[in-house]
């Protein structure tokens, strides 16, 4: 996954921003991109619209906390992106291989537990 990011301006109607030598105009079609966020807010600033970004971050995949420490130890290993702990993760965990494969290049974050109320009969805060 690349690390670079293109942004725009877009207006409440849905049009882009698209500037020019002689001025800036708003356009039904994408218009034009800026690499940092800061000369995308200044853009934002001066013209009114917001930012937003052409290419978009994947959502991040929910494991549970074993399957963190996993991933932790994954990372630690062979850091990101690296082809080896594909094959490494296909040979250990063969069942839930591609959610594991999908945390380590997507992202992840950890399930919160479930904690239940159980209310019995005569029982003291009652």
């Amino acid at each position: 996954m690349s690390e670079e990011k293109l942004y725009a301006i877009r207006n409440n109607v849905g049009k882009y921003l698209t500037i020019e030598r002689t001025a800036p105009w708003w356009d039904s079609q994408v218009g034009t991109a800026a690499r940092s966020t800061a000369v995308a807010l200044a853009w934002a600033g001066k013209h009114g619209g917001h930012v937003v970004t052409f290419v978009e971050e994947p959502k991040k995949v929910v494991i549970s906390k074993k399957d963190a420490l996993r991933q932790d130890w994954l990372v630690a290993r062979y850091g990101l992106y690296n082809p080896d702990a594909v094959s490494n993760i296909l040979a250990k965990y063969k069942d839930e291989a591609w959610g594991m494969i999908d945390a380590y290049v997507n992202g992840y974050t950890v399930a919160k537990e479930k904690k239940y109320r159980v209310i019995t009969p005569k029982s003291w805060w009652a």
